[in-house]
């Protein structure tokens, strides 16, 4: 009786926190949405291949720790070398399992991306975690003549998910996860300067942008790709204390520290996506705390099916997908 009316307490507290915002996104919506989670996580992936990139660090390493811990190859793919190694050394210490490799990517580039493809041995693929990501504060150009955050965030992540294709459909409960933000919300896809040659360079604003993208593109994914048994899965993971988050945001990180989600705390919906099976029964939907999530809360951000295509056809050009 007791544990039902504090049930009943959480998912009505929930609610309301989920109105704020600011109150779901912290350390405190998490806890609180925690209380309605069902121990579903398998605590055995042997067999399991996995990729996660940007894997040395914040969430993209507690996800490569969940899953090397559980049995499963992981697939550590990382920009720093130095970084990668350390990150792939402790994975192994704390998990004691050696099915870890480290694979040097840039997940900004069409080359390198390119390169590791078809340097992938592997047959099968049952887990492709698109975790890495960028929000310089600065406007750069990559060698591909590509801003950054889109090259790293939305391209990146596009070419690659379509260059493991073969590999995801050999597995027998194949999935991609794709990690957005929550600040994508006030973010209309805005695809007429991804240069930012017309206007001057808004970090914060590029970043939604390709977050905004993402949630579209795994919609996408999900209807194109829907005849094979590959699930893709979008979510964002709250406001999360990382290094990107420090070092990127400092302003925000310093206001807001006290409240932010531990990265492993941010990595759960990510793991949960990773390795349950109760999320493989959809696809293309968005989820944020084990929950799918509505994609637009603030009016005028909708895309049209333009927009939609469009922004299809810009990734496949710029991937060199293009037919």
């Amino acid at each position: 009786m007791i544990n039902s009316v504090l049930n009943i307490g959480a998912k009505v507290a929930s609610s309301i926190l989920d109105k704020t915002i600011v109150l779901s996104f912290d350390k405190t919506g998490y806890n609180l949405h925690k209380t309605q989670f069902v121990d579903d996580l398998p605590e055995d992936l042997t067999g399991k291949v996995a990729i996660v990139t940007g894997a040395n660090s914040g969430m993209g390493f507690e996800t490569s720790l969940f899953l090397a811990k559980a049995g499963a190859e992981v697939h550590l793919l990382c920009r720093n070398e130095i970084f990668g190694k350390d990150a792939v050394g402790k994975i192994e210490k704390l998990s004691g399992n050696n099915k870890l490799f480290l694979h040097i990517v840039d997940i900004s580039s069409n080359k390198s991306i390119n390169a590791f493809a078809r340097e992938f041995k592997n047959d099968k693929l049952d887990i492709l975690v698109n975790n890495a990501g960028v929000l310089p504060s600065e406007k750069i150009l990559t060698d591909d003549n590509l801003e950054l955050t889109w090259a790293t965030n939305i391209r990146g992540p596009f070419l690659l998910t379509h260059k493991l294709m073969e590999n995801l459909q050999k597995s027998e409960s194949p999935r991609s996860v794709f990690v957005s933000s929550g600040g994508m919300y006030p973010q209309k896809i805005d695809l007429d300067d991804l240069l930012w040659e017309k206007k001057k360079f808004d970090g914060v604003k590029a970043y939604a942008n390709t977050k905004r993208a993402m949630v579209i593109i795994n919609e996408m994914l999900a209807d194109k790709f829907a005849h094979t048994p590959i699930r893709f899965h979008a979510m964002h993971p709250g406001w999360a204390d990382t290094p990107a988050v420090k070092t990127s945001i400092p302003k925000f990180y310093n206001i807001m520290k006290k409240i932010l989600r531990t990265a492993k705390e941010g990595a759960d919906t990510i793991i949960w996506l990773a390795a349950s099976e109760t999320p493989q029964r959809y696809s293309g939907k968005f989820w944020f705390d084990r929950q799918i999530r509505k994609t637009h809360i603030i009016w005028g951000t909708r895309e049209s099916q333009v927009d939609r295509d469009k922004l299809w056809e810009i990734l496949q050009k710029q991937s060199g997908l293009a037919e």
